[in-house]
């Protein structure tokens, strides 16, 4: 697809879309653009596209997705004016678009840049290097997994939490200390920094209780969160509330990431 001109018209995003815009131009595709860098107008930079790009997330709230828009756009609308069209967009639910967050080569991708931003944003908070420091990384998915490695990688011990077997299993297979869950509270002084990936609470006053003064706790999961934020700021624990960090932290690579997968799906790969 990199080698076929085309015209994309990447409507609404973040920092993402501005790399993913960038990027396409340099592949030599033509690039139109509304709700981006300037409102514009829709109708002219979808009416010669041969394919529609949205945004990670496409919609937030029945709205588009589209921080630096002037206008609020109703989500109805946006897919009405541009149906027709060849549509890709990030956890999309409708008929219109094609989700590329669906896709396994993006959802990996986006675990390491995840992972990378974190153990970079944990390193400015503890003004120290991860060698020699002691990690519990709570869930062992993509990106528990991604953070084992890194950590690892750079010196640290890393120990994984898992609820199911087969995690816990795999977490020892891959050389990852495994952790039950009904392990955690009494092994919870042992780590400076507790990093969770899950979205279902986990760590809770038991085990917040039971962390050192000085321990980490970072949250990178959605609501309601593996944390309990509330209970680490009474207990004066500091606490990280790290969401979105591919399009804040490293939206280069996101956008890279993204552009990829939807060239491979107009492969049909």
């Amino acid at each position: 697809i990199a080698e076929v001109n085309m015209f994309f018209a990447l409507i609404g995003g973040d920092e993402r879309q501005k790399y993913l815009k960038e990027s396409l131009e340099k592949d030599g595709h033509a690039v139109s653009s509304f709700a981006l860098c300037e409102e514009g107008d829709i109708h002219s930079a979808v009416r010669r596209a041969d394919a529609v790009i949205l945004p990670l997330p496409a919609f937030r709230n029945g709205y588009l997705n589209a921080p630096y828009a002037r206008e609020k756009y109703e989500k109805d609308a946006i897919l009405s004016l541009i149906s027709g069209k060849r549509v890709f967009g990030g956890q999309t639910d409708d008929a219109v678009t094609e989700d590329y967050y669906k896709y396994e080569e993006l959802l990996l991708s986006n675990a390491l840049i995840t992972a990378e931003s974190a153990v970079n944003i944990i390193q400015r908070e503890i003004k120290d290097t991860v060698c020699g420091k002691n990690f519990l990384v709570l869930g062992y998915g993509r990106i528990g997994k991604a953070l084992c490695r890194i950590l690892r990688a750079m010196g640290g011990s890393a120990a994984a939490a898992a609820r199911r077997p087969e995690s816990l299993t795999q977490a020892r297979i891959d050389g990852i200390e495994p952790l039950e869950y009904g392990r955690i509270a009494e092994r919870a002084e042992e780590f400076d920094v507790v990093i969770n990936t899950v979205p279902e609470r986990i760590f809770g006053k038991s085990e917040i209780e039971k962390t050192r003064e000085d321990c980490i706790l970072a949250e990178l999961a959605s609501p309601p969160y593996g944390i309990d934020l509330e209970c680490a700021e009474k207990l004066r624990r500091r606490a990280l509330l790290l969401p979105g960090l591919p399009g804040k932290v490293m939206p280069k690579a996101a956008a890279e990431a993204i552009k990829e997968t939807i060239y491979n799906m107009m492969e049909g790969k």
